[in-house]
């Protein structure tokens, strides 16, 4: 089975759609994963591939351009449909942080796209959590954190996940560890 999780951002969104992504990894353990994310052009951030890559949540990466020309906009769309369609995706996994009313209108949006793409199966594509009122006269409650509103989602897809028991690491492996030891035992000490 091909699994295509959808996932934009860079590095904190990465890091706090970690727990879903190993949710993904687990519900589909023997899947080939891709991951699917935007890339600021022209801009130098940490991408998921820099986050992730070694760590075996995805087996491999891919990446789409945003570009404010629309011509170029397009084109990239295009292509990336072409290319979603060639590689014959089986279900999308679909980690965006959800967070205004306009939501709605975006999921239906993607579900359009990902369907052309020859996407059949759709896991997080459900309600998005209901961000309370606010009201002068008592406060807020406490509201999920990114981490466990993607779970959520998932969760209500079918997917078995729990909070408590949620996996957040980046699949750091021995040589990830060494090679942060040696950039350690190079830095310049501050007197605590």
């Amino acid at each position: 089975m091909k699994v295509l999780i959808f996932h934009i951002g860079s590095l904190g969104d990465t890091l706090v759609g970690t727990p879903a992504m190993w949710a993904v990894r687990q519900h589909f353990p023997d899947s080939h994963i891709t991951l699917l994310s935007d890339r600021q052009i022209g801009k130098k951030l940490v991408t998921p591939r820099d986050v992730l890559e070694g760590s075996q949540i995805v087996d491999t990466f891919a990446e789409y351009g945003s570009s404010d020309a629309w011509f170029l906009s397009l084109l990239r769309k295009l292509l990336l449909l072409a290319w979603m369609r060639h590689q014959r995706f089986d279900v999308v996994a679909y980690l965006v942080h959800l967070h205004s009313d306009s939501s709605s209108k975006r999921v239906a949006r993607d579900r359009r796209f990902f369907r052309m793409a020859g996407i059949k199966s759709f896991l997080g594509m459900g309600e998005s959590f209901a961000w309370p009122t606010k009201r002068c006269d008592q406060p807020l409650p406490t509201i999920p954190s990114m981490a466990e509103q993607l779970l959520a989602r998932l969760r209500a897809s079918g997917v078995g996940v729990s909070v408590d028991g949620m996996r957040t690491d980046i699949g750091l492996n021995q040589d990830d560890l060494a090679k942060m030891a040696v950039w350690a035992d190079k830095l310049v000490e501050d007197g605590d």
